[in-house]
């Protein structure tokens, strides 16, 4: 069920790009489709959940309400504007677009192993949390599980009871809602930061591509958004500069930088 709603949020956001802007590019519209979807569907899911709540106390059918008006949408998108013959053609043109697929399977990958490698599930049932991330990921996990659980709404701080929230909480909302549907917390906050990265990287590939007429200047422009944005790295790769080098990168247990202060970013 959790995966359901990801993919109704997915073809709602494709309905609502294919209506409303039209992109004549397939990568564009894809990709704007999974976060216009994303963020409108955690928009609508949490001012349905509130309004469940103050009208009939129910804290769980607000999902229910949510898919049955995403399909409803969607049915209206495909009979008005012929949303299934659309998808076809751009599937047809993004397959034929190497570079774009070359692209983005390099940034899947990555996302995927960023991601995983972060925050992941041991065999006992263990949440496992990289060192250089566990003050974030703790932090924000603790807000999908509060949702998961349920009875969160109006959502308020994990850590602190009756305190109304004063942090953007939509994205872990989203996150919570596709776990209370039977995924795993891990799971769903791992996939939903996948789906997150590889189309916010693919979309800096287009804008590149597009304005300078050039993928390999759109790939350049969306592989620098993983590194710092100083040259603070650059002074621990001269040091570090011989035979073994990605594999003291894939073993450095913190930030590949050379510089104090600037222990902070992505990946570099």
């Amino acid at each position: 069920m959790g995966i359901l709603l990801l993919f109704a949020s997915l073809a709602a956001g494709y309905c609502l790009v294919k209506q409303f802007l039209n992109f004549s590019r397939p990568l564009a519209s894809f990709c704007g489709a999974a976060l216009v979807g994303c963020l409108l569907s955690g928009t609508a899911l949490y001012l349905i959940d509130f309004l469940c709540v103050k009208i009939a106390g129910e804290y769980f059918a607000g999902t229910f309400v949510f898919l049955t008006a995403v399909a409803a949408y969607v049915f209206y998108s495909h009979k008005r504007f012929d949303i299934l013959s659309q998808a076809k053609t751009e599937v047809l043109d993004l397959l034929r677009d190497k570079a774009a697929i070359l692209t983005f399977a390099v940034f899947l990958i990555f996302s995927v192993w960023i991601n995983w490698h972060s925050l992941s599930l041991t065999e006992s049932g263990n949440i496992m949390v990289a060192n250089g991330a566990w003050s974030d990921i703790i932090y924000h996990h603790a807000y999908v599980r509060g949702v998961a659980l349920g009875e969160n709404v109006p959502i308020q701080y994990p850590y602190f009871a009756n305190e109304p929230i004063h942090y953007h909480f939509l994205f872990n909302y989203y996150v919570g809602k596709i776990s209370q549907l039977s995924l795993n917390s891990v799971i769903a906050l791992n996939i939903m930061s996948t789906v997150g990265m590889v189309c916010l990287l693919m979309l800096i590939f287009e804008f590149g591509r597009l304005f300078f007429k050039s993928s390999l200047t759109g790939f350049l422009g969306a592989l620098f958004l993983i590194f710092h944005s100083s040259f603070s790295a650059f002074p621990w790769l001269a040091e570090n500069f011989d035979g073994n080098l990605l594999e003291k990168i894939v073993q450095n247990s913190g930030w590949v930088t050379g510089a104090k202060f600037e222990d902070w970013g992505l990946l570099i």
